[in-house]
Parts: structure tokens; C-alpha cells; sequence
């Protein structure tokens, strides 16, 4: 145990190395040239989208273009029944207030001008999500006060095969990652804390009771090698740009299964250096 927790404190050094997946792309470039046709496999699906919007900013002029013009782009080309995006309020936890309607995002430039621009919103005040859909009822009879729950919303992603998109984010996002680790119930899980506040919404304001995770002692996922297994594994579609990874694609169900099966025989394996 003292080895394993020598290493999780070694994550700052590794992840300097630099690799395919490392960094972000700095270059400006279009929405166009990231696309290939085999992502067409994803076509009706489910999008949770994570876009670095610093080289489309460039190409586009300004983030609210940029914007609009990656997510009419993705909607013509896979007619998502739904597109998601975290619009995350990571504040809560100190203000105890969240505003569905008012409250911006708090990471990431993309996740905001999203928000902007999208019909609904999740009720939960520190991992909700952004997102438009033809399928409300898709929405529906998800606990969104216990984030990481059995019946929460990122628990709901499996059971919808909703889509982990990566555009030009220099590494593999997915906050469903941290659901693994309390769907296989890892020795280093992170304790779960209730978050007491009040809830803006459209109907009114109400009192909640927000069940969320802290951490014992700072972990990182080691995000190369979670991208590299599932690479391996065939479950990754993939675009690259002069040996750099421009934008990826996984199922849920195929990540949740390749990596809950060696979660199992190495509970240390996303944080494992």
C-alpha cells in the first residue's frame, strides 16, 4: 500500500511526458477536418460531448460561433437523439446555492457557451449536465441528488449506451470514470459527502440534500493508459492529425465493461501508474 500511494503522488512528473493524447492542439482548425466517415457508426446515439474550444475559437472567430458551428456539425452528421455536455458548478460546495437557469458553468469555455445554447438542464448543483434531445422521457427517473448512485445520472448512461465524445481535448474526459470507481467499489473510493443548499429552478426554490464524493488524498486517473486499453480493445474510434488524437469516440457499455472487468483483478488500475 505505501508503494501504491508513492505512486499516485508521482502522476504530476508522468504526466508531463509527452505523448499523442498529452497536450491539446494548439493550431486553429475546422470542425471539417476533424471528421471521418467510420464515426457514422455512432449515428442515433446518445452524444456526452467534451470539446477544447481554444482552435475552433481560432478558425471561427469567437466561442459562441465556434460553438454553434461543432454542435449543428455533430447533429447533421450522427442525428443524436440526444447531446449532452457538463456544465458543471463545482461551488456549490461552499455557496450552497445552484440556479438551473443562471448559474454558469464553471469548467471548461465549451461547457458554458453549451449551456447557452441548450433546452434543458440537470437538477443536480454540482455535476449537472447540459443538454438537447428529442426524448425528455430519456431524462426521467434518475436520481439526480446521489451523483454517483445506483439510480443517478451517470448510472443512467449505461443503460442508455450513450456516446463519450473527445474533441481536440489533448486528453480522455469522462466524468463516468468516477462512477466505476463506485459501481466496482475501489479500496481508494472517494467518500461520499452530503452537500446541504437550495435548488433554483423554473418551479420554484427548494431545500436539498446533495450526495456527492470527496476525496481521502488527491488521485489522478491515469488517463493514457485507460485511453490505451480501450484502444486496444477496438472500443475507441478515433481521428488523428499528424500522429495526435483530434477526436474519439466510446460507448459507454464497452468502456464500463472492458474496464470493470479489470477493476475487478486490479482495483488500482484507473489511478495506477
Amino acid at each position: 500500500m505505501d508503494f501504491f500511494k508513492a505512486n499516485l503522488y508521482t502522476y504530476r512528473v508522468f504526466d508531463k511526458v509527452k505523448c499523442k493524447y498529452t497536450s491539446s492542439y494548439s493550431n486553429e482548425l475546422s470542425i471539417n477536418e476533424c471528421w471521418s466517415d467510420k464515426f457514422n457508426v455512432f449515428n442515433g446515439r446518445e452524444l456526452f460531448v467534451h470539446v477544447g474550444l481554444k482552435p475552433f475559437c481560432k478558425y471561427y472567430s469567437n466561442p459562441q460561433k465556434a460553438t454553434e458551428t461543432i454542435v449543428n456539425f455533430l447533429n447533421e452528421k450522427l442525428r443524436p437523439v440526444s447531446f449532452m455536455s457538463q456544465s458543471f458548478t463545482p461551488t456549490f460546495r461552499k455557496s450552497g446555492v445552484y440556479s438551473i437557469e443562471h448559474s454558469k458553468a464553471e469548467i471548461g469555455l465549451f461547457a458554458e457557451q453549451f449551456r447557452v445554447m441548450s433546452q434543458f438542464r440537470t437538477s443536480d448543483p454540482i455535476h449537472n449536465v447540459s443538454y438537447t434531445t428529442q426524448r425528455k422521457d430519456k431524462f426521467a427517473n434518475i436520481d439526480y441528488h446521489d451523483t454517483f448512485g445506483e439510480a443517478g445520472f451517470y448510472s443512467s448512461l449505461y443503460d442508455r449506451d450513450a456516446v463519450i465524445v473527445n474533441l481536440l481535448t489533448g486528453r480522455f474526459v469522462s466524468t463516468y470514470l468516477h462512477f466505476l470507481e463506485e459501481k466496482y467499489k475501489v479500496p481508494y473510493k472517494r467518500k461520499n459527502v452530503i452537500y446541504s443548499g437550495v435548488v433554483y429552478s423554473a418551479s420554484g426554490i427548494y431545500s436539498v440534500e446533495q450526495k456527492n464524493h470527496a476525496e481521502f488524498y488527491p488521485v489522478e486517473f491515469n488517463r493514457k493508459k485507460i485511453y490505451n486499453l480501450l484502444l486496444s480493445k477496438g472500443a475507441i474510434v478515433e481521428k488523428s492529425i499528424q500522429g495526435r488524437v483530434v477526436l474519439s469516440m466510446v460507448s459507454v457499455k464497452l468502456m464500463d465493461e472492458i474496464i470493470g472487468n479489470i477493476l475487478t483483478k486490479n482495483p488500482y488500475f484507473l489511478v495506477s501508474f
